[in-house]
C-alpha cells in the first residue's frame, strides 16, 4: 500500500490513460454502431421512397399497357370490318367485270350484224 501511496503521481496518469484508452474504444465501438444504424436507417428510407416511385410506375405501365390492348383490340375490329368490305368489293368487281366481257361480245357482235346489215343494204341501193 505504500508504494501505491507513494506513486499515485506516477499511477494515476498511467490508470487514466488505460480507463480513457478502454472508454474511448467502448465510445468508439458505439458511435460506429450509431453511424451503422443511422446508415441502415437511411437506406430503408431510399429503398422505401424506391419502392413507392417503382409501384407508382408499375401501376402507370399497367394503365398504358390496359390502353394499348384496347386500342389494338378496336383496331382488329376495325381491320375484320375492312376486310370484309373489301371483299365485297371484290366480288363486286369481279362481277362488274363478268358483266363488262359480256357487254364487249355482245357489242362486237352487234357490230359485225351492223356492218352484214349496212352491206346488204348497199347491195339493195346497187340494184
Amino acid at each position: 500500500m505504500k508504494f501505491i501511496t507513494e506513486n499515485l503521481s506516477v499511477l494515476v496518469p498511467y490508470l487514466a490513460s488505460v480507463v480513457t484508452f478502454f472508454g474511448g474504444y467502448k465510445l468508439r465501438k458505439i458511435k460506429l454502431k450509431t453511424s451503422e444504424a443511422d446508415a441502415l436507417s437511411n437506406i430503408q428510407k431510399v429503398y422505401d421512397t424506391l419502392t413507392e416511385q417503382i409501384k407508382d410506375e408499375v401501376a402507370n405501365l399497367r394503365d398504358d399497357l390496359k390502353e394499348v390492348k384496347s386500342e389494338n383490340r378496336d383496331q382488329r375490329k376495325a381491320l375484320i370490318l375492312l376486310q370484309e368490305d373489301n371483299r365485297s368489293l371484290h366480288k363486286q368487281i369481279s362481277s362488274l367485270m363478268s358483266e363488262n366481257n359480256a357487254l364487249k361480245m355482245e357489242l362486237a357482235k352487234l357490230r359485225n350484224e351492223n356492218k352484214q346489215l349496212v352491206e346488204q343494204l348497199q347491195k339493195y341501193k346497187r340494184k
